[in-house]
């Protein structure tokens, strides 16, 4: 499968939608958008993981620690987002 470069922050918006992209066929943009509750199911986490990981491997070195400790896809996306929008 194709992949994308990483984030850096002056190419969000190309960024984020090439990543939106990637995780709908990868199956796990629904962890980002609508988000799971803190309360996962099994198959949940599992496409949380996912979409966690894509997100960890997608991302510039600097990037990494700002997202490495959410637990939830939802929140390292919204994360990415607030370090491009400052």
């Amino acid at each position: 499968m194709e992949s994308i470069e990483r984030f850096r922050d002056d190419e969000n918006s190309v960024w984020s939608r090439r990543a939106k992209a990637e995780m709908i066929e990868r199956n796990c943009w629904n962890a980002v958008e609508p988000s799971f509750s803190e309360d996962m199911n099994q198959d949940q986490l599992r496409v949380n993981k996912k979409a966690l990981a894509f997100l960890s491997k997608h991302v510039a070195d600097s990037y990494v620690e700002d997202i490495g400790e959410c637990e939830r896809a939802r929140d390292a996306w919204e994360s990415l987002e607030r370090i491009h929008s400052s």
